[in-house]
């Protein structure tokens, strides 16, 4: 269920009532702190990625994302570990 509820603490009452056996709370709207609280949980049955947008990520970064086994390869370095090539953006703009 639900796209529209994006923490864990808007299903709350769904899991209290163990009224849903799949949660999908839109991450993109959540923030990184809470997809990290909600990815970490031990029963995670499968995570819903976008394979087309780590395609265009990895056009405006430096290092790109690697996606191994359905598995993201979280990025050395600071902050997300990511850069963002500023270059690149520019060119877009062009």
């Amino acid at each position: 269920m639900g796209e529209s509820i994006r923490t864990r603490h808007e299903y709350l009452p769904w899991l209290e009532q163990r009224a849903a056996d799949i949660l999908q709370p839109d991450i993109g709207r959540s923030g990184i702190s809470e997809a990290m609280a909600l990815a970490s949980i031990p029963n995670l049955y499968m995570l819903e990625y976008q394979p087309p947008t780590l395609g265009l990520a990895n056009k405006l970064l430096d290092t790109p994302i690697e996606l191994h086994d359905g598995c993201y390869r979280i990025p050395d370095g600071n902050g997300l570990g990511v850069r963002i090539s500023e270059r690149r953006i520019r060119d877009l703009q062009a």
